[in-house]
């Protein structure tokens, strides 16, 4: 009970700070959403100011109402009724010194830490090492923290293949930049599966799930590998192109072995000035998991239209689906059969430091049932202002 209190007496000072710093800074840097740290930043000597750390906060509340259901139904950020604390973040990042740069993120909602990881930023050829726990770039879905989404819970394929909040894991990866004609970046991942590290996946098994119950060989490490290329069509149209895939062992059969793959596309327009925009996000993944009762294959995708109709306002729409495509599933509350949704959404976005959304989605698991939700997001800081 100290503990808690402590946090929340720490985030109440953190956020009482946060409004004093904005409303003295909000009309200044409302179109580009500086850091929290950017007053003291611009007093201080250059060569000073680049090591002060970038500072943002971020709280989001929200409420949700389903109706005609027969079982609980949760997509690892909203519940199916009532209000839910969805975050109240606290993110750092900087640059130590020409060589390190660092991110730590707390989620004061789940008192968990969501990302604390150090990075390289002056390796040849494009290298970058980064170590600590991280979002697995997975997929488009995976890597985006819960302010930078389009819609208030995550799709069925994040649900089902990555886990009820995200796939995370203490590990280290190795990324480059290729000098071709168009951006591409091409990364690799080896990822600690102890449950003491808080690995977070619904495709993989945790060390303590094996035959073993401990670490005894390399084929207890989560491996990933992932292939993003980015292309530029005029000035005004960009579209993104991965390609993901992740192996380990299966959380459903000792020894049993899970393979997971992934591809999506993004395709954006967006004019300058920026007053409209639109952009569309098809993804697709595929996975093969050993069970008790032999092999598991199961799929899923989902395609997703984001229109920036005014400066302050966002039209969303998204249609989700996941099915068996062959084999037996195992009893567990976190698989099901064949399941889709489809989901419109309004977003009040009046300044990049607050944001209102009313969502409502019709969706088929076993019966139907039908969700309006409503959400309500403020913050002040850098990474808080949302990216189109």
């Amino acid at each position: 009970m100290i503990g808690a209190r402590t946090m929340v007496i720490v985030l109440g000072l953190v956020l009482t700070s946060t409004n004093a710093l904005a409303s003295g800074n909000a009309h200044k840097h409302n179109a580009h959403g500086h850091s929290l740290t950017q007053p003291l930043k611009e007093a201080v000597d250059p060569k000073v100011a680049e090591y002060i750390p970038n500072i943002s906060t971020a709280l989001g509340v929200g409420f949700g109402a389903t109706f005609g259901a027969k079982q609980l139904i949760t997509d690892g950020s909203m519940g199916p009724n009532g209000f839910k604390l969805l975050f109240a973040g606290l993110e750092i990042e900087g640059e130590v010194d020409r060589f390190f740069r660092y991110l730590f993120l707390f989620n004061f909602a789940g008192l968990e830490i969501e990302e604390a990881y150090i990075a390289t930023t002056a390796l040849p050829i494009g290298m970058q090492i980064r170590t600590g726990y991280m979002f697995v770039p997975f997929g488009r879905q995976n890597p985006r923290h819960i302010h930078n989404w389009n819609f208030i819970n995550q799709t069925l394929t994040q649900t089902r293949f990555m886990g009820e909040g995200k796939f995370a894991a203490l590990g280290a990866e190795l990324l480059f930049d290729l000098p071709l004609p168009w951006e591409m970046q091409i990364s690799g991942q080896i990822l600690d599966a102890h449950e003491a590290t808080h690995f977070h996946s619904s495709s993989f098994a945790t060390v303590e799930q094996t035959n073993a119950g401990k670490f005894d060989g390399m084929e207890d490490f989560v491996y990933t590998a992932r292939i993003l290329n980015g292309f530029d069509f005029g000035k005004d149209f960009e579209l993104l192109w991965g390609l993901s895939g992740a192996w380990g062992q299966s959380p459903y059969k000792g020894g049993g072995r899970s393979d997971l793959y992934g591809t999506e596309l993004r395709l954006n327009w967006i004019p300058t000035p920026k007053k409209v925009a639109v952009g569309m996000t098809v993804e697709y993944l595929i996975r093969k998991m050993d069970v008790p009762e032999g092999t598991l294959l199961d799929h899923g995708g989902y395609i997703e239209l984001d229109a920036l109709v005014h400066p302050e306002w966002m039209l969303g729409f998204r249609a989700d689906y996941t099915d068996v495509i062959s084999g037996v599933m195992p009893e567990s509350e976190q698989l099901w059969g064949r399941e889709w949704r489809a989901g419109v959404s309004t977003t009040f976005v009046p300044t990049v430091f607050s944001k209102l959304r009313l969502q409502y989605e019709i969706r088929h698991r076993g019966s139907l049932s039908h969700a309006v939700f409503l959400q309500l997001e403020v913050g002040a800081g850098e990474d808080v202002s949302y990216q189109f």
